[in-house]
């Protein structure tokens, strides 16, 4: 039996080898950021403070003319965006705020803090990034940190790809973020199909959770323990009271639980809800900006508006529209899938198993707890739903 993965190592190319299709917003900044921050060993081969000045001075200017810059043909400017060129525009200020934050990361794990006129960099490209203004929630700012949005969702991984390590373990980081970010464009994918078609729906979902399965059966079987944990030791922004990226920042996944778990609540108001709760970004009111694939999800999902209305949520897994045993087989699926995803952390994060305190990088006071909980919950709705379907009317009478 052929092991199916998302994603193999081979497929993954050497960072230095990759055929790149340059994407540089903040010019010698990004430059830097692709080309020499992977090699990056000590505060040596860091750039020296007249040569940051500089850097930032020229990426502030950069910073302004975005809006005149062909993103097909890079050394070309146009004298006005066109309505095409906005959607690739917020793109491009996302990877900038992303080569900046990166390269505030690096001075923090090197020399214990950044230098002031590049944390001022960052905080500019958040205010430049603003991914979608939302009137309703007064949200002007993106997060100004390396958040999971931005290694995850907005880093150009298969055109110019910005990873915080070199050779082989620069490798097995791009499989880390090329994994993650396959499993969120498939879950985007799947949710407007189940939710506006509704084709198929238990075929349609159990594809996705073995899309979900196969992404953490590839991190366990083609990434090691030393590689992850060179990398992750960038996955914090303490300097800035703010958590680091983090899986508990993924719109999908919430969405897809959320969904399948019949719970009334939108994305929106549970991304709302859960960060609101967790009080996860104190220092910045910008509650909707870090969760990756949220603008793309949202988006897709007004696309079908026209097609009908969409199904509840609270109609899917305890609807009386559909059989028990199917609606048990998918519980028991996405229960499979969550221990597997407890299996990829107790893998490459074991101290987080030795104690029911250890905190994640996205702040969670107790992984271990967290991730349990998020397997219980669906080995509770296998006991569940058999339960309920005694209670069901039956199919004809249900309006």
């Amino acid at each position: 039996m052929t092991t199916t993965l998302l994603c193999h190592r081979d497929e993954i190319p050497l960072p230095s080898e990759q055929q790149r299709t340059p994407i540089r917003p903040l010019g010698l900044l990004s430059d830097f950021v692709v080309t020499k921050l992977p090699g990056v060993k000590n505060i040596s081969d860091l750039p020296s403070s007249n040569v940051l000045t500089d850097m930032c001075k020229k990426a502030r200017e950069a910073l302004t003319y975005l809006p005149y810059y062909d993103i097909d043909n890079p050394p070309i400017f146009k004298l006005s965006p066109s309505a095409y060129d906005i959607d690739r525009l917020r793109k491009m200020r996302k990877i900038a705020l992303l080569d900046s934050a990166m390269l505030e990361q690096t001075y923090v794990r090197h020399e214990g803090l950044a230098p002031l006129h590049l944390t001022n960099l960052t905080e500019l490209c958040a205010q430049f990034g603003n991914a979608r203004r939302q009137q309703e929630d007064s949200i002007s700012y993106t997060i100004p940190a390396l958040t999971y949005e931005g290694v995850i969702h907005s880093n150009p991984l298969r055109q110019d790809p910005r990873v915080f390590s070199d050779g082989e373990t620069g490798r097995a980081e791009v499989l880390f973020y090329e994994v993650h970010r396959r499993i969120e464009e498939h879950l985007a994918k799947t949710l407007c199909a189940l939710k506006y078609n509704m084709v198929s729906p238990f075929k349609k979902t159990h594809e996705c959770i073995n899309i979900i399965k196969s992404g953490f059966r590839s991190l366990l079987l083609c990434l090691k323990e030393e590689e992850f944990g060179k990398f992750r030791g960038y996955f914090q922004n303490a300097h800035r009271r703010l958590p680091g990226p983090s899986g508990l920042f993924s719109a999908g996944m919430a969405a897809f639980d959320n969904f399948l778990a019949a719970s009334e609540m939108g994305i929106r108001q549970l991304q709302v809800f859960k960060l609101r709760q967790k009080n996860m970004f104190p220092t910045t009111h910008a509650f909707l900006d870090s969760f990756c694939g949220q603008e793309d999800m949202m988006t897709k999902q007004d696309n079908q508006k026209g097609r009908g209305n969409p199904a509840g949520v609270e109609d899917f897994l305890l609807s009386p529209h559909y059989k028990a045993r199917e609606q048990q087989d998918v519980a028991i699926n996405m229960q499979e899938a969550r221990g597997m995803h407890v299996a990829v952390a107790q893998r490459f994060l074991p101290e987080a198993f030795k104690t029911d305190n250890t905190v994640g990088t996205g702040g969670t006071s107790s992984l271990k707890l967290f991730l349990n909980i998020a397997q219980q919950s669906y080995a509770d709705l296998v006991q569940k739903i058999p339960l309920l379907a005694k209670l069901r009317p039956p199919k004809e009478y249900v309006t």
